[in-house]
């Protein structure tokens, strides 16, 4: 019990690290719903930052376990997602054999890397979850830190795990190292938003460009922290979520709702891929 408790402090601590919002319809998806096969096929890349008092190792794989969001947060009966498993504190996308991309804020210890585990496949299977399985061999220890930025300021916000061996049975994602995202291309956020099992939110734009970073409309919430941001049409990694506004509003029945605002108001930050390659060389 005691570990549970911890592991639900620690959540509670990290929600509130950065925030994020809906913008217009609420396009988060999981990914048994969606009927994009490439964004599919992405999320498979995709890995939860999980403590390692919420895993449970059985003879018949690693089982999941982490409060509800409803036991969170006093939530609106409208409120989607409500009956799943908050168990990640940040979300991070495979782009080598060994190498996990995610936000910097998200692994600013030693600590970080050793109380934490990847998983791959965290993953619902219905609207109503209170445990995820997944075998043993989508679980992966943090090795090293080889890289970590944390620079608000400029929006450049990255780190870069190595995994404790190879990943074999997925593949990493194509990045883009040159060139640059322009204003209205589409993009799509693949991450655990509140620490939930992975979600697809299409639909995003790129609305504002800055020296490293954009400004997109992605729905998103924190714990989409260090998420894959992708290309729509091309599927490239452009860049991984670092912050953005508000995730809830108390309503005046006391209850707790999304912020939604207009899709014209976009205040989602990415660090561009090609900002952070531009850094490597100085680690």
């Amino acid at each position: 019990m005691t570990m549970i408790f911890a592991s639900f402090l620690i959540f509670i601590l990290t929600a509130f690290a950065d925030t994020s919002a809906i913008y217009g319809v609420d396009n988060r998806t999981d990914v048994y719903q969606s009927n994009d096969a490439l964004l599919r096929d992405l999320s498979y890349s995709t890995a939860a930052m999980i403590i390692n008092s919420n895993l449970k190792t059985t003879t018949s794989g690693v089982i999941i376990e982490a409060p509800l969001l409803k036991q969170v947060y006093k939530l609106c009966s409208s409120e989607r997602f409500k009956d799943q498993l908050t168990a990640a504190n940040c979300s991070g996308t495979l782009i080598d054999k060994d190498i996990i991309l995610t936000a910097g804020h998200c692994v600013t210890s030693k600590m970080d890397c050793s109380a934490y585990s990847w998983v791959f496949d965290y993953r619902a299977t219905s609207g109503k979850q209170l445990s995820v399985q997944v075998p043993t061999s989508s679980v992966y220890k943090c090795q090293k830190v080889i890289a970590q930025k944390n620079d608000y300021k400029n929006n450049i916000d990255f780190a870069l795990i190595k995994l404790d061996r190879k990943v074999t049975d997925r593949s990493s994602v194509n990045m883009r190292l040159s060139g640059s995202v322009t204003i209205g291309d589409k993009l799509a956020l693949i991450g655990h938003p509140r620490g939930l099992p992975t979600k697809i939110a299409a639909g995003g734009l790129v609305q504002k460009l800055g020296n490293g970073f954009f400004q997109s409309n992605l729905d998103a919430y924190s714990i989409n922290s260090g998420s894959g941001v992708f290309n729509e049409t091309t599927g490239e990694l452009e860049g991984i979520l670092i912050s953005g506004r508000n995730d809830f509003e108390q309503d005046s029945s006391g209850c707790v709702r999304s912020s939604v605002y207009s899709d014209l108001e976009g205040g989602e930050f990415v660090t561009k891929v090609e900002a952070i390659w531009n850094l490597i060389d100085q680690f």
